[in-house]
């Protein structure tokens, strides 16, 4: 192997060894390891192309005397996690596969893109919806697709690595002080109050990550991280009493919500519905029209809790 390729990367497994506490790292099953790996270097295109050198990246062929250039061009990058559907994969796209804390993790190639994604199966588009949602809350996102593998369908999560493309652990909010810095704390309640809005169960400390911005101005942030099943009909508070003991302290979640969509009014109230509604339809259109069914239990129960003090916002809206 030539000199210019001994510092690539290999896999996650290299990843790995650099960020576990005793320099090791969950060992691979025989099928999974890669040795072959390396990058491919771009050569210089050859001043002379003839059909008998395919390794070019332009093919000339002949047909009846006349020269026919064909351009081969690079597909476009698939990963634009945006929640979209890439369709089914199979083995040979899933380069390599470990665990570590807990959180499984594909080395996976589509359309010749490759991209290290943390991996979850999942019954339905539910998790790409609601981290579709989450800008629609003046909140961070995490960036997903789901695959069919197998017959399984399979969320695919972009994996935070540094700048030298090593793995950054997740890190859960429940090793974080709470009282060490306020603007942290308002955006957990925020998160927490998004996932109350769509009824997500197992709302805890351990369904939400903390995040670290390659610029120093950005502080630490916290992203809502599990989102596998919600139940919007439910009336009961997902949150519970520990994490609004821990997180919330005289803070209700009315405020908080009221807060997030900074209503002052009953005016406020019907234009930030609206403009939730209207975007929630959309992305559940764009990700899966089955779920649509979502839109008004959701829609329902934010209104409810805008509206629940009519004393200070008058008469509930109809929003049919």
């Amino acid at each position: 192997m030539s000199g210019e390729n001994t510092n690539i990367n290999t896999g996650i497994s290299d990843i790995f060894s650099k960020i576990s506490n005793n320099g090791e790292f969950p060992k691979l099953r025989p099928e999974f390891n890669e040795t072959h790996y390396i990058k491919r270097i771009k050569k210089q295109k050859s001043p002379q192309r003839t059909y008998l050198d395919p390794t070019n990246d332009e093919l000339v062929d002949v047909i009846i005397g006349t020269n026919v250039t064909v351009q081969i061009v690079q597909p476009e990058d698939p990963f634009r996690w945006d929640g979209s559907y890439l369709g089914r994969i199979c083995g040979r796209n899933i380069l390599e596969k470990v665990e570590f804390s807990g959180i499984k993790y594909w080395r996976i190639k589509v359309l010749g893109h490759m991209k290290i994604c943390i991996v979850r199966s999942i019954a339905n588009e539910i998790p790409c919806i609601c981290d579709e949602l989450k800008e629609y809350f003046s909140l961070p996102k995490l960036g997903t697709h789901s695959v069919l593998y197998r017959s399984k369908r399979y969320l695919l999560v972009e994996a935070r690595t540094d700048s030298n493309n090593l793995i950054i652990e997740e890190i859960t909010i429940d090793k974080v002080d709470p009282n060490s810095n306020m603007e942290f704390v308002r955006r957990v309640r925020e998160t927490f109050v998004f996932r109350e809005i769509l009824g997500l169960i197992m709302s805890r400390d351990k369904s939400i990550v903390v995040r670290w911005s390659e610029k120093s101005y950005i502080p630490p942030y916290p992203v809502s991280f599990y989102e596998s099943q919600m139940r919007p009909h439910d009336n009961n508070v997902v949150i519970s009493n520990v994490v609004e003991n821990k997180w919330f302290d005289d803070v209700s979640i009315d405020d908080v919500i009221r807060s997030m969509l900074k209503i002052e009014n009953n005016e406020d109230v019907i234009e930030r519905i609206a403009y939730v509604r209207n975007n929630i339809e959309n992305i559940i259109v764009r990700i899966d029209r089955n779920m649509i069914w979502m839109v008004r239990p959701i829609i329902d129960k934010l209104t409810r809790r805008l509206l629940k003090n009519e004393s200070e916002i008058s008469a509930t809206p109809d929003w049919d």
